[in-house]
């Protein structure tokens, strides 16, 4: 039994058929879909070079071929290690001899009406069909993720949302603008951890750039 049908629970499938390994192999699932890949859906499905299909691992009739049973679309709630038998939502339980927890983690979602996040293909989706009308874009996450969705509109034509106002005053107040983002970032930051490297990456830039120009 291997609970989380993406790529880690796939290869995990793979690997015990390569292996030897006969006896059922079962897949669970919360997305609806077969097992697909990740990295394609944050730039290459975005500009249009692949479909959304094109991200399936494999097709329907090689986990029939390979006697993996697929319980995709079912979520698991809960483990009684007693019985050995994993809680499905909805859904009966189902037994098992050997577990294998494959899940990955989840978007933390952030106080932002309206934001969009990236983790499965329906966000993927949902970002592609935002993007096509968008003009400008705002993102929130200058990891591998964000680079390639910044890389995607940049490709796309989309422009870096920018203040009018801001773009019209002078330096004095160019830079009390950035000191009040970075005011704003910072009190975020403070609540929420993961952007507490973003505040100081902004942070440094503004000193070093005002900086250049004492001089």
């Amino acid at each position: 039994m291997i609970v989380g049908a993406g790529q880690a629970g796939f290869q995990t499938a793979i690997a015990l058929r390569g292996g030897g390994y006969q006896l059922p192999i079962t897949l669970v699932g919360d997305e609806p879909h077969l097992p697909y890949q990740r990295p394609p859906l944050s730039k290459e499905f975005l500009l249009g070079k692949h479909t959304i299909e094109k991200s399936e691992l494999r097709p329907l009739a090689f986990f029939e071929t390979h006697n993996i049973a697929l319980r995709i679309g079912e979520r698991a709630i809960g483990i009684d290690r007693d019985t050995q038998t994993i809680h499905i939502e909805s859904r009966p339980s189902i037994p098992y001899d050997k577990l294998v927890l494959a899940t990955g983690s989840r978007v933390r979602k952030l106080p932002i009406e309206g934001a969009l996040y990236l983790r499965t293909r329906d966000d993927a989706i949902a970002i592609k069909q935002r993007l096509d009308s968008a003009q400008s874009i705002a993102i929130i996450g200058g990891g591998f993720i964000g680079l390639e969705i910044a890389a995607a509109a940049t490709t796309l034509g989309k422009r870096r949302h920018r203040d009018r106002s801001a773009a019209e005053t002078d330096g004095s107040r160019g830079r009390a603008r950035d000191l009040g983002f970075l005011s704003r970032l910072a009190r975020l930051a403070r609540r929420r951890p993961s952007l507490r490297s973003a505040a100081c990456t902004r942070r440094g830039s503004h000193h070093r750039r005002h900086r250049r120009r004492a001089q």
